[in-house]
């Protein structure tokens, strides 16, 4: 028997294994995010605080060894000399945190950071201001998660992407019957699905993260696309 021209793009009965699939999977990958949070949270965290303290001591010899004791008086501090030093200090501090040597705990190996991280991991994303784990065993975690949470993460895009494309392409079919299974027309059905993500992913950064509309295109285009060298790195558990 033919199928009827607005009938589903995939049976029903095939849509329950696929769910219950999708579930295992979805279950098993949050498990291996907690694990990694407990992992690398011991691995890495003591090795990160070390970093921190060893970059706020460089950071104070350097301001220090151009600090004049006079600039701390309020009779002094509108000097040129005093005003200069207060913007070194300010400057100083900005390019440590933008070459990767944060003066301050960005707590990227807590828990939470370390379960961040295996998600990274797992997606190929791999944001740049996230780095990458320093010690001999955080290493050789990284390579272990990544054996196992790569095809976990590939597993349930094929399964969770299959169906919704089926069912977009299904549902525009049946309001729109005489575009049917034209290449191009699919093509701009699958420009326009991502084109609304990335921008809608965009005004919802820019909300929770403080960015400009900029940024978070830039940030989205490169989660996106998994590419991962964006600057930026989500800061709040939103």
């Amino acid at each position: 028997l033919g199928r009827s021209p607005h009938s589903p793009p995939w049976p029903k009965a095939a849509a329950a294994p696929r769910c219950r699939a999708l579930a295992l999977i979805g279950a098993a990958s949050l498990m291996l995010g907690c694990l990694g949070g407990f992992v690398f949270r011991w691995l890495e965290r003591e090795d990160e605080l070390a970093r921190y303290a060893l970059n706020r001591a460089i950071y104070s010899t350097l301001v220090d060894s151009v600090d004049f004791e006079y600039c701390h008086d309020v009779a002094f501090k509108d000097l040129g000399y005093c005003r200069q030093h207060a913007e070194l200090e300010v400057r100083l501090r900005e390019f440590f945190e933008r070459a990767g040597n944060s003066v301050h705990d960005m707590k990227l190996w807590t828990w939470l950071g370390s379960f961040f991280f295996v998600f990274n991991l797992s997606s190929t994303v791999g944001y740049a201001t996230q780095g990458a784990p320093a010690t001999p065993g955080g290493q050789l975690a990284a390579i272990l998660f990544g054996i196992v949470g790569i095809p976990l993460f590939g597993c349930a895009l094929l399964l969770a992407s299959s169906p919704l494309a089926a069912g977009v392409v299904g549902l525009l079919h049946q309001r729109a019957p005489e575009a049917r299974a034209g290449k191009a027309w699919l093509a701009a059905v699958a420009v326009s699905i991502i084109g609304a993500l990335w921008f809608g992913a965009a005004v919802l950064f820019t909300l929770l993260e403080g960015w400009s509309y900029a940024r978070s295109l830039f940030f989205c285009f490169m989660t996106i696309t998994t590419v991962g060298i964006g600057s930026d790195v989500p800061t709040t558990f939103a």
